[in-house]
């Protein structure tokens, strides 16, 4: 498992309201299961920031990676607000 930390600028899927600054920290495969978590929990992404460590994973390797099946973020079991098995249990830092 790789430990992703992303930061962009969006809202949880199916929000009604006003877009903000996100950071989240995912603990996944690789690239394509990433890429479907996000897209699973978060829509209007802008100004999406990879990391693994301290560093960048370039957008164009994100942007090429494939979209799967993955669990619904209703059906995952949750753990004081994170996601057990796909994220990590780091605070958030502003």
């Amino acid at each position: 498992m790789i430990k992703y930390s992303i930061s962009f600028h969006g809202r949880q899927s199916g929000a009604i309201g006003i877009f903000y600054d996100i950071k989240d920290t995912y603990k996944c495969e690789d690239l394509d299961t990433l890429k479907s978590l996000i897209y699973e929990d978060y829509e209007h992404i802008k100004s999406l920031v990879i990391k693994v460590d301290s560093k960048i994973i370039p957008n164009t390797l994100f942007d090429k990676a494939n979209f799967i099946p993955v669990r619904s973020n209703r059906e995952r079991e949750r753990n004081n607000g994170s996601y057990l098995y796909t994220r990590s249990d780091a605070s958030l830092k502003y």
